[in-house]
Parts: C-alpha cells; sequence; structure tokens
C-alpha cells in the first residue's frame, strides 16, 4: 500500500496477484477505482468504482461539557465487468448521532440506513442503540 498525504487529501494505491486499487480521500468525500484481472493472462475480470460522502456537525449542549454529533453519510458502487457492461449497483446511506458527556463516555444511536442493489433488491433498519465508549458513525 502506497499512500500520499497532502493538506487537503490521501491518496494511495494497492498491488496484488487478482488486481489494483487506487483511492484518494478528500475529507468529505472518498472516490476508489478497482481493476480486478485473471493472473495467468493478466486479463481484466470487471472495474468497480466507488464515491464515498459523509458529513457531521458537533454542537454543545449548555456549558457543563455535555455535546454531541449529528451526522450522515452515503455511498454509491458500480460494478462492470470486462467489456464495460453494467453487473451491479450499489447505494448505501445512513444517518447517527451521538452524546457525549465528558466523564462517562459517548452514547450513540444509529438513527437509519437504507441499502439498494440491482441484484440484492432493498434493505433498511430502524433506530438503534450503540454502547458507550462506540463511534455512532461506522
Amino acid at each position: 500500500m502506497t499512500a500520499l498525504l497532502t493538506n487537503s487529501c490521501i491518496a494511495g494505491g494497492k498491488f496484488d496477484c487478482s488486481g489494483f486499487t487506487v483511492f484518494g480521500d478528500f475529507k468529505v468525500a472518498e472516490l476508489t477505482y478497482s481493476r480486478n484481472y485473471e493472473p495467468v493472462f493478466w486479463e481484466t475480470t470487471s472495474h468497480s468504482l466507488t464515491v464515498k460522502v459523509g458529513v457531521d456537525k458537533e454542537f454543545a449542549v449548555g456549558k457543563g461539557g455535555l455535546g454531541g454529533k449529528i451526522g450522515v453519510s452515503g455511498e454509491g458502487t458500480l460494478k462492470v465487468d470486462a467489456n464495460m457492461d453494467i453487473q451491479d449497483w450499489e447505494l448505501k446511506g445512513g444517518a447517527g448521532a451521538s452524546i457525549n458527556d465528558g466523564i462517562i463516555g459517548k452514547l450513540g444511536a444509529d438513527i437509519g440506513s437504507v441499502s439498494i442493489t440491482a441484484n440484492g433488491g432493498f434493505n433498511t433498519s430502524g433506530p438503534g442503540f450503540t454502547s458507550f465508549g462506540s463511534s455512532f458513525l461506522k
């Protein structure tokens, strides 16, 4: 894995026997391209392009050190074969919130998530809670 760090982005790549991946992380968005190939003849078998975005906002409640964070994230992936014919696409989204009291730790809640794929259909989940000390957006 090779990575390049600048003030506003991190970029890198990975190469192995089955393909390569390059990525760029631009703080609120991440872009990843992967190309897979058959290792004996080095023929391309598939391509994949993924875009992830996410934002969050921290806030304070009163003057007692109580604070919180709310955020949303989204991801889209397009998979094509060697002939550039679409094999699958997927869209994911989620939202979460957390409260931190500054002493005990953080309590997080997953507000909801949704996933839609061409081959896999529709999947969604409702609100849920995470334990103290864990992050709210994964």
